[in-house]
């Protein structure tokens, strides 16, 4: 029988001593899970440098979840998006000034209807937190241009142009152009955490919501951000839409649970290897999805990613391979790891690298000028095409 993702998982964390468990017993083991979460934000703090010359997503990585909460859910999406389409970050500070300003604006129309709640709680479900998450949407959506971007209403996964840098990230829900799924439940909880709201984001397949979910009073309900108003739909609803899920892929991708700031970075991460897929720029896809794996251990959907984009790299590689292309061989250290061992084994490492070099041959200037093109062509080469080429990688950093 073919292991699932998270028994894999399991195997991989194995090799770690302190994590030596059998699968069966601690599947449903949230301490099993904390220490592996321990146990990868140890690898990150090993593996990436305490280096202010590196991207910011990557220096995420090193904090936990008390120190991402400090910077906050807006910064950290914002972060995440540098890099990706020549953002470069610049006028962060000024998008933060408008996430100030939307939360100033609900809090003055909260504190003006809290005569209003407190002489009709039955209007309000007798709830004071989902008063104020309904004056939340209100303002947000009538005062503050926060609605779907109806370019993307309506369509399914796959559907319509590309999603760009506006579509994962805050960008284009901060300019008025409308948001998705991806991006407005992130507002809400970026807007809602600066008023002291305890929102948390949540996902299912193919579609992201956000949740009310206090510790102290136990009240707890979801809110689908693009609908316009306040909807509140149960858990079940989300089993059965956007995409049914069955207990087995619930349990599996850790879907429906609120996520801690480590999670929701790995899922900003996600959402830059999401517009790479879409450029395909498989190398820098494959990145992201691995350090998203690395960042959340717990959610199996990451690992699955990251196996499927490198067998649609694999097979983008071959179909673009002309006639006589040679055989690629590469010479790499395995002390040298780029990733951590604890969630990429070294074969599936040394294949990445593996692929990496082959995209390079193949997109080398000058071997496509002298090679490739005459061999598509039916011609003949500017020069003679080796049949073998070894290429060593061991002085890479």
């Amino acid at each position: 029988m073919t292991p699932t993702v998270s028994e894999r998982i399991c195997s991989t964390a194995q090799q770690i001593p302190e994590l030596q468990v059998e699968w069966e017993k601690v599947r449903h083991d949230p301490a099993f899970w904390l220490k592996l979460k321990r146990v990868c934000l140890k690898a990150c703090r090993r593996g990436i440098p305490d280096d202010p010359s590196l991207p910011p997503w990557i220096r995420l990585m090193r904090m936990s979840d008390e120190e991402l909460a400090v910077l906050g859910t807006g910064r950290v999406n914002l972060l995440c998006s540098v890099g990706v389409k020549r953002y470069d970050g610049r006028d962060i500070e000024q998008r933060l000034e408008t996430i100030d300003r939307f939360a100033g604006r609900v809090k003055t129309q909260t504190d003006r209807a809290l005569p209003k709640f407190r002489a009709k709680l039955h209007e309000f479900n007798h709830s004071e937190a989902y008063f104020r998450m309904l004056v939340m949407c209100t303002v947000l959506q009538q005062q503050c241009g926060v609605v779907y971007d109806p370019n993307k209403r309506g369509l399914g996964l796959g559907e319509g142009p590309p999603w760009e840098i506006d579509d994962e990230f805050l960008h284009g829900i901060l300019e008025g152009k409308g948001g998705t799924c991806m991006t407005i439940p992130v507002l809400y909880v970026a807007v809602g955490r600066k008023l002291g709201y305890p929102l948390e984001l949540v996902g299912t397949k193919n579609h992201g919501f956000c949740r009310w979910d206090d510790p102290v009073t136990g009240e707890r309900f979801n809110i689908e951000a693009t609908n316009l108003g306040l909807t509140t739909h149960p858990d079940n609803y989300y089993r059965n839409w956007p995409t049914k899920i069955d207990p087995e892929m619930e349990d599996e991708f850790h879907f429906l649970e609120s996520m801690s700031p480590r999670e929701e970075l790995a899922l900003f991460i996600n959402g830059r290897a999401n517009i790479f897929k879409d450029e395909d720029d498989w190398a820098q896809c494959v990145d992201a999805y691995i350090w998203a794996s690395v960042v959340d251990p717990v959610r199996s959907m990451y690992p699955v990613m990251v196996r499927f984009i490198m067998r649609e790299w694999e097979k983008h590689l071959r179909k673009g391979f002309p006639p006589q292309f040679p055989r690629i061989e590469i010479e790499v250290r395995s002390d040298r790891r780029r990733w951590p061992a604890e969630r990429i084994p070294w074969p599936m490492e040394r294949h990445i690298r593996m692929l990496e070099t082959i995209q390079k041959c193949l997109d080398h200037p000058k071997h496509e000028e002298d090679w490739w093109r005459p061999l598509r062509e039916g011609g003949q080469p500017k020069s003679r095409v080796p049949t073998w080429i070894r290429v060593d990688l061991t002085k890479e950093k």
